[in-house]
This record gives structure tokens, sequence and C-alpha cells, in this order.
């Protein structure tokens, strides 16, 4: 008889505070602040990590879903939940203190963020957390975050897609372009880094882009 390996399964919680439901919120047992308390999110993440979970994910848009109807005075949207939020990445950096295991993963937007920002602020979670960053790549399907970021109107759906596939090219790029050996720094090191060889450039398909990633490499010390 061929012994088999025992098989697992792996564990993500996707959480929405106050509640998954939209009307979640007015259940006499819901907490409706929990949306802006850390201490609630700290819990959720800890009740989870003790119960085996393997990560945790947090969704977001860079905007409040149907503020454009609110403005025209449209009510609707004030009766649900899910419209306010702390903002992921800063979150996960604060949840990595109070957690030792889970993973911590995050939405980020390619259409209204620069792919050194995403690069810089994942590693650092990366590296505050122990190797337990994740980041969940989106293109923003909410046209109400447009005008957060100076646009009237959301980019069309293959353009946010084209940007989202050579965003994602550039962020890894980054992330590969220091050697694990190029960061020496000690005390009798006369430099922080090796020879330029254990640190490449970046060159992705847009050459405004590919500029402005080649002079700004992420080294593995150095969020």
């Amino acid at each position: 008889m061929v012994a088999t390996k025992a098989r697992q399964l792996r564990l993500g919680g996707f959480f929405s505070v106050p509640g998954n439901h939209l009307a979640g919120w007015r259940h006499p047992d819901a907490i409706p602040t929990s949306d802006m308390d850390f201490h609630q999110y700290a819990h959720i993440t800890q009740v989870a990590e003790a119960a085996k979970f393997d990560t945790i994910f947090f969704q977001d848009t860079v905007g409040v879903s149907g503020s454009r109807a609110l403005a025209r005075g449209e009510r609707t949207r004030a009766k649900l939940s899910r419209t306010v939020k702390l903002e992921p990445t800063a979150t996960l950096a604060a949840l990595a203190m109070v957690t030792e295991r889970i993973g911590l993963v995050a939405t980020a937007t390619t259409t209204y963020n620069e792919p050194y920002n995403i690069a810089r602020r994942f590693m650092s979670i990366d590296h505050i957390s122990g190797g337990r960053a994740g980041w969940n790549l989106v293109t923003s399907q909410i046209e109400d975050e447009s005008e957060n970021f100076g646009f009237d109107q959301h980019m069309p759906h293959a353009e946010r897609y084209e940007r989202a596939a050579e965003f994602y090219e550039v962020v890894t790029g980054l992330w590969d372009s220091w050697e694990t050996t190029a960061c020496c720094a000690t005390s009798k090191a006369a430099s922080i880094s090796t020879a330029t060889r254990s640190i490449s450039s970046i060159t992705s398909a847009s050459t405004s882009r590919s500029r402005a990633a080649q002079h700004h490499a992420l080294g593995p010390g150095w969020p």
C-alpha cells in the first residue's frame, strides 16, 4: 500500500466591517461603528489566526460607493454599510504588530496608483510582518473613484486592464531589482550595497513608465 500524504485545506477569511451583509449593521448584536475601529479589525484578525486561518483579506475601493448618487440627493446608499473603512495597507501594517502567523492581504488598484508607490508600500508591510503581506490587484470597477483623482470619468475597461498588466510587470520588477545579497550594511562595511551588478533597472513596455522605474529600484532592507 502506498502511503498518501494528508491533504489540508487553506483557509482565507474575507471579512467586511461592520458585516458582509449590506444591512448587517442594523442587527441588534452588530457593532455598527466597527468600520473605523481598529480594535475590531485586530479582534477579527486575531480570532481568525487562533482558528488556524492561513490569511485574512480586506477589500477596498478608493472612493465612497454611490457618492455621486448621494450628491444628487439619492438616499438609498446612505442606508447601507461598507461605505467607509480604514485604508487597508495602513491597517495591515498595524495588524502585523498584533499577530504572528496569519497572512495579511489587501486590495490596491492599478488605475489610481503608481507602481513605485504600491511596490514600496507592500514591501514595507512584508518587512514589518516578517513576510506575510499579499496584494490583491484590481483595476477599480466603481466609477465614483475617478473624481477623487481629478478625472471626469472612469478609465474604459480595456485600458484599465492594459495598464494593470504593465503595472504588475513594473511592480514585480521593482521587487526583484535587488538581489538578496545586494544589501550588506554592517559596522565594517564601507558601502551599504554591493557591486552594481546586484541591482538591476526596470524596463517596461511604456517608455514613460520605464523612465520612472529605472532609477528607483527597491532594496531588500530599504522600503
